[in-house]
């Protein structure tokens, strides 16, 4: 309504129901989803009013004013000049990062229901948390049609396979650990961040060369679809990629997360 408020008249009559409880009650998500059971609304409108997501909005606008924006439910109003992160695309990223199961990303619906708290309800999920898996998505996004197989390139889940065999590479390196634990010092300020693209694109780069070698070998039936939702074949392929890796840091051929952060 607010979208097409231009062709309201002021004959409009709405017909409303009004329940007054505390937003702390239990009662508040129950009378949301039994009164919607029966239209379109969905499981991640439901969580639009829960503590979580109120705290992580409210975190995100707090410490990060005028340029992103974390959003709870369809519908929000967000100004011009706020990069939108979606919670939904947030949930798939603490998937694919933080539980390290891209292969189950392409169940969106588990976000907002069976894997809602192992996702979400952590301590270290935090806005400093939530803006460095969007920045990192979007380092990916950028890098994808690096992908020589465009029908890959272009298929969700490989994104987040890259996302999973990025934080595999980042576990061996002891400042990749601490920006795995504790992203807020390496996106602090606006330096921090451009200083963090820089340094992430470069490993994506790396992590794509290899994944063309691996897919290229393939041939052309290769079933990506079904071997990107098999988690058999994803961790054979990121322990393969993320090996290739070290080895070249250790002959010295690329330069490590650690150095490359210490430049």
């Amino acid at each position: 309504m607010y979208k097409n408020q231009s062709y309201l008249t002021d004959d409009l009559r709405i017909l409303a129901k009004i329940v007054k409880v505390s937003i702390e009650s239990a009662l508040t998500a129950q009378i949301t989803e039994y009164s919607n059971s029966q239209n379109g609304v969905k499981p991640r409108d439901f969580k639009s009013y829960n503590q979580i997501q109120i705290r992580l909005q409210n975190e995100i606008n707090e410490k990060f004013q005028n340029k992103f924006y974390y959003e709870i439910k369809r519908g929000e109003t967000i100004t011009d000049n706020h990069e939108v992160i979606s919670n939904e695309l947030t949930g798939i990223y603490l998937m694919s990062f933080d539980l390290k199961e891209p292969w189950s990303t392409h169940r969106k619906y588990q976000v907002f229901e069976d894997a809602y708290n192992k996702l979400f309800a952590r301590p270290e999920v935090n806005a400093e948390r939530v803006v460095f898996l969007h920045i990192l998505n979007k380092i990916i996004a950028r890098k994808i049609d690096s992908i020589d197989n465009k029908l890959i390139a272009r298929y969700s889940l490989t994104k987040y396979a890259i996302m999973f065999i990025a934080r595999n590479i980042l576990e061996q390196d002891k400042v990749g650990i601490d920006l795995i634990q504790n992203p807020s010092e390496f996106i602090k300020d606006d330096v921090n961040i451009e200083k963090l693209k820089l340094v992430l694109t470069g490993i994506i780069d790396d992590i794509i060369i290899d994944l063309n070698g691996e897919i290229n070998d393939l041939g052309e039936d290769f079933d990506y679809k079904s071997k990107l939702r098999d988690e058999t074949w994803v961790k054979k392929l990121s322990k393969t990629i993320v090996s290739n890796y070290l080895k070249l840091v250790n002959r010295k051929r690329i330069s490590s997360f650690e150095m490359e952060w210490g430049n």
